[in-house]
């Protein structure tokens, strides 16, 4: 996951050409469109069709597909561990974690801060973690935000999360959403293989 923690720096701290419009992304391997905002773009040519990166100025998404699984908790701590592997080790939660159904899938998301430091510089960052359960494959999705743009940022992360859905699949939005009673420190048990209880 050190090649994950890289990815993760370099495309916050680095912004490229970006063009002002809303596009809708299609991604055939993962089998989900989605709608980008706030001028998002992929920004990496894709060398793994498993992993998805765009950004723009104020956030980065990053998308792992997690072709032929359907369990969205299990989707969700790979989110979470994803965050972890990047240097945001020492997270705590920011919001309550929620179960959803969004665009009639099942979806999960939480949002934590952490410092992240690299080559002896210290930031804090704000890091959001989705999942979500298509037909035949889940995401894995995380998000690093500046909490000085966080308040702005989300609202359009937000729109282009809730968005996902399967290619013809209506776009109904968050049509339900519910606390999910995990806490950060059993999520990281489950991750390391430890009881669930």
């Amino acid at each position: 996951m050190k090649n994950f923690r890289n990815l993760v720096f370099v495309l916050l701290f680095c912004t490229g050409g970006i063009v002002v419009a809303q596009e809708t992304y299609t991604d055939t391997f993962g089998g989900f469109v989605m709608d980008l905002y706030d001028d998002m773009k992929p920004v990496l040519p894709k060398q793994n069709d498993a992993v998805i990166a765009l950004k723009n100025k104020n956030f980065t998404i990053l998308i792992q597909v997690n072709e032929g699984a359907t369990d969205v908790e299990k989707a969700y701590y790979t989110c979470v561990d994803n965050l972890i592997s990047s240097g945001m080790r020492d997270m705590t939660q920011k919001i309550a974690h929620k179960k959803m159904l969004v665009n009639g899938n099942a979806a999960s998301m939480g949002t934590y801060e952490s410092k992240f430091e690299t080559n002896g510089t210290e930031v804090s960052l704000i890091g959001v973690a989705y999942s979500v359960v298509l037909e035949q494959n889940s995401l894995s999705i995380v998000s690093i935000i500046a909490p000085k743009t966080y308040e702005k940022a989300l609202v359009n992360l937000e729109k282009t999360l809730f968005s996902i859905r399967q290619p013809n699949q209506e776009m109904t939005g968050k049509t339900k959403s519910e606390d999910w009673n995990i806490t950060l420190q059993e999520i990281k048990t489950r991750i390391s293989g430890g009881s669930n209880t």
